[in-house]
């Protein structure tokens, strides 16, 4: 409901203002007052928590009775943003993936900056690396959101086979390699879902085709 939807946008406000005071707070230094060296370097972990609360805030505004599309793309740029700050170096031998991943399927739902194979290619071997030595659910279902990424961005598909059967395989040999629990399930096709929608958004017919092989691929 209307009432339902402003006291989430409310909520996800205090969130980001607590995080972003957090994040003020954290890189000043207790005697003077200034940021260190070190603090100029953002905290993956901290930037990702903003991102997805702007991209929350997304939904929110998306599911308004009367969505203002540069609202919700002010959002997901945003969104966008602090998963960029957060992408870390991944030269790093426990490099986590996740802020690219995140980064990369937004810059292509926002048209900007095509992901590219290269650089989603690279995000599914390690979020794989990650799983051979933690085997979690997160871990090896970041490679198939890598796919999803550069499929987005531009990169090609295997001939033959559509985007459909690429990216649904690419859901169900994760599922097949590692236990999941509903809730991690459902998150995971929400998570595409709410891509399709911001895609739909976009109205552009390139878009408008991408939003429905990301349908499809739910509800096979």
């Amino acid at each position: 409901t209307g009432q339902d939807l402003a006291a989430a946008a409310v909520l996800i406000d205090d969130a980001l203002a607590r995080v972003q005071a957090l994040s003020t707070l954290s890189g000043l230094h207790p005697a003077t007052n200034a940021a260190p060296a070190d603090a100029l370097r953002p905290n993956a972990e901290r930037q990702s928590i903003i991102g997805s609360a702007w991209k929350r805030k997304a939904l929110i505004l998306l599911r308004s009775p009367e969505p203002e599309k540069d609202a919700v793309r002010e959002a997901l740029l945003r969104a966008r943003d602090a998963y960029a700050r957060g992408e870390a170096d991944a030269r790093a031998t426990d490099w986590n993936p996740y802020a690219r991943i995140n980064r990369l399927q937004l810059d292509a739902v926002l048209g900007e900056t095509p992901a590219g194979e290269v650089d989603a290619s690279a995000c599914a071997a390690a979020a794989r690396t990650r799983f051979e030595h933690r085997f979690e659910f997160w871990d090896a279902v970041m490679a198939a959101d890598a796919t999803l990424a550069g499929w987005l961005g531009g990169a090609a598909l295997p001939e033959g086979r559509s985007a459909v059967e690429v990216l649904s395989q690419a859901y169900r040999d994760t599922l097949e390699t590692v236990a999941a629990s509903p809730r991690e399930l459902d998150s995971t096709f929400v998570q595409i879902g709410l891509l399709a929608d911001f895609l739909l958004l976009q109205g552009g017919e390139e878009q408008l085709a991408q939003a429905k092989v990301l349908k499809e691929v739910i509800a096979v």
